[in-house]
């Protein structure tokens, strides 16, 4: 029996997500680390609402160079005009044979697509990032995503994964949210999208001083903020 496939992206690609709505999950095998190893089926999870940058085009060259086969996530929450950018900077890939596929509504791959690989191990070279953990209190939602927005703007930190739960002033019911490279994503909050008042976050150039300036402002008066760093 062949290993299970891995499935890699970059974070809050949606893997998960993806992963769990198969028929057979089983065979599946999430994939965190940006070392790929040899030998070993890759099919790498591209999140097709994220604006095609060039930061998103330099992180994610070599990891394509190494995958087995490429799907398209959330085909049917990104624009044409986007999807027909991702077409183009993934035809050459596609020409040279590696299988791509936009699913909609999590729909499976086509039945061919590999299984296993003789590809060598490939370090994508990602920059080094920064795990944080945010226990915040009651804010405004708003002036939150502002401030994760004007961060990226104004200084070198870039947010690379944000999710979590927050109560807001706004709003009854707690709200998720979700953050990646491609940007933050709203929802309202379910069980399983964690405790509420915690947001993890994984954060490039990373200045504490200035995030943490930043989240006192948007807080009801009254409460704290509090931040760990749980990885270098």
């Amino acid at each position: 029996m062949s290993e299970p496939v891995l499935i890699a992206g970059l974070p809050g690609s949606g893997k998960s997500r993806w992963i769990a709505a198969q028929p057979e999950p089983s065979w599946l095998q999430e994939w965190h680390d940006d070392t790929l190893p040899a030998a070993r089926a890759v099919w790498w999870v591209l999140d097709l609402r994220q604006p095609l940058d060039e930061t998103i085009k330099t992180v994610l060259t070599s990891c394509l160079q190494r995958a087995d086969a490429l799907i398209g996530h959330f085909a049917e929450e990104s624009p044409i005009e986007t999807q027909m950018r991702w077409r183009e900077f993934l035809a050459p890939l596609k020409k040279s044979g590696t299988p791509l596929y936009f699913s909609h509504f999590l729909q499976p791959p086509p039945p061919d697509f590999p299984r296993t690989s003789s590809k060598a191990a490939c370090s994508c070279g990602w920059p080094r990032r920064t795990g944080v953990i945010v226990q915040l209190p009651t804010v405004v939602l708003d002036h939150l995503l502002f401030v994760f927005q004007g961060l990226e703007q104004s200084t070198p930190m870039r947010f690379w994964r944000i999710k979590g739960v927050v109560q807001t002033l706004e709003y009854a019911n707690a709200v998720a949210i979700e953050g990646s490279l491609s940007g933050l994503y709203t929802h309202a909050a379910a069980i399983k999208d964690g405790p509420v008042g915690r947001l993890i976050m994984q954060v490039e150039n990373l200045d504490l001083e200035r995030l943490s300036e930043a989240l006192q402002a948007v807080r009801a008066p009254g409460e704290d903020v509090d931040i760990e760093v749980i990885s270098e």
